[in-house]
């Protein structure tokens, strides 16, 4: 503990604005607020890494944000599909799945359950994604261009702003025995740009990325036009491609690496040279009852007015121990169809609402405590040195 620590900054200036920022939502960040941190300033950040953790909650981040998460941690460095880093996914079955997340789904998904602040470090870039652009359905076969170059259309992507720097395809080398290079043009409306990759040494049935020399700017709905080429080969590689029954183009797995504009709901809202926060102003409240006036004096206290019975939402996590205490009455907290947030019944006309929370059995081990403690206390007693005279 004591040789490996080191002196660091601390940010206190972007840690005392999150603690403001945070009374009534949350912060999710990517490679600057570190898991568990949050609790021990103030913060409330849904990053964590620790056990035990509750189901519901680590299944629900699984389906919605990253299927491969480990539900001992969530301290993933971006949204989308693995991160939106394309150049180091390889595996195939990856792309071939048209269920993961990706950066505007996973974003709006944490902004609709409680998230309203992203956190990253400044010099990273979270507005970027892979576009799966998914083959027709059926068995795929080998293109081994010996008809010369292929050609085809996919769809543009539908991000405001995007622009891709990076096409991937599937290629077979012949357990690695192919030679020379690939090349890609893709095209959107008269704007076209070129990338050359060397398939040398290059694993069999991968997903190869080439970046291109620019990046293409998108500038319309249209389909995007592709070619790719080889050349330099002495043994030609291999693209793995889908008849498209529809117009009978040979249609290879092509999935896009896009950058794109925040989204119109994402507003940059802090900045200094350590952190970048962004504010999603379609956050859902922490409290919400469609029928209510609510006035919140804290995140475990508030009173509604109803016009008629209604359920209140708290975007806290349905957990064994949490009690609602609403006008004198107390009682469990209810859960939300997913079994992720509290509700509480609200009765028509004024409402007192009161949030406590005792940790189950905790009697139970109130009383081994002291049992302990006694026991302690009885062994220090019978230990004590024995004076002769």
């Amino acid at each position: 503990m004591l040789c490996g620590s080191r002196n660091a900054k601390i940010d206190y200036p972007a840690l005392d604005w999150l603690k403001r920022e945070t009374a009534f939502t949350r912060v999710v960040s990517f490679g600057t607020l570190p898991p568990n941190y949050g609790a021990y300033y103030g913060i409330k950040s849904i990053n964590y890494t620790y056990l035990p953790v509750p189901r519901v909650f680590a299944e629900t981040l699984d389906a919605n944000i990253d299927p491969n998460i480990d539900p001992s941690g969530f301290y993933t460095p971006g949204l989308g599909q693995k991160y939106s880093d394309a150049s180091s996914i390889h595996d195939m079955n990856l792309y071939l799945s048209a269920s993961s997340p990706n950066t505007l789904s996973s974003l709006h998904w944490l902004s609709q359950h409680g998230v309203g602040l992203v956190a990253v470090s400044p010099e990273k870039n979270i507005w970027q994604d892979i576009l799966l652009t998914h083959p027709v359905a059926g068995n795929a076969q080998a293109y081994d261009f010996t008809a010369g170059p292929l050609s085809g259309h996919i769809p543009a992507p539908r991000n405001k702003g995007a622009a891709v720097s990076k096409v991937g395809i599937a290629v077979g080398t012949f357990s690695g025995r192919a030679t020379g290079k690939i090349n890609i043009r893709l095209c959107s409306n008269d704007m076209c740009q070129s990338g050359t990759t060397s398939v040398d040494q290059t694993p069999d049935n991968t997903v190869i990325f080439i970046p291109l020399d620019q990046k293409l700017a998108i500038t319309g709905p249209e389909d995007l036009s592709w070619s790719i080429s080889t050349e330099d080969n002495d043994i030609k590689p291999a693209v793995w491609v889908w008849k498209n029954k529809e117009n009978g183009e040979l249609s290879p797995m092509m999935p896009l690496q896009t950058e794109f504009d925040p989204p119109d709901y994402v507003k940059l809202s802090y900045q200094d040279p350590y952190i970048t926060i962004w504010k999603l102003a379609n956050a859902a409240p922490y409290f919400s009852a469609d029928n209510c006036h609510l006035t919140i004096h804290s995140t475990e206290k508030l009173e509604a007015d109803c016009e008629n019975k209604d359920t209140l939402v708290r975007q806290e996590i349905a957990y064994p121990g949490w009690h609602v205490t609403v006008n004198g009455v107390h009682t469990k907290t209810g859960a939300t169809k997913d079994g992720l947030f509290q509700t509480a019944n609200l009765v028509s006309g004024h409402n007192t609402i009161t949030f406590t929370y005792s940790p189950p059995k905790g009697m139970l081990m109130l009383f081994l405590f002291i049992i302990g403690l006694l026991g302690t206390g009885i062994g220090f007693y019978r230990s004590r040195p024995i004076s002769l005279h």
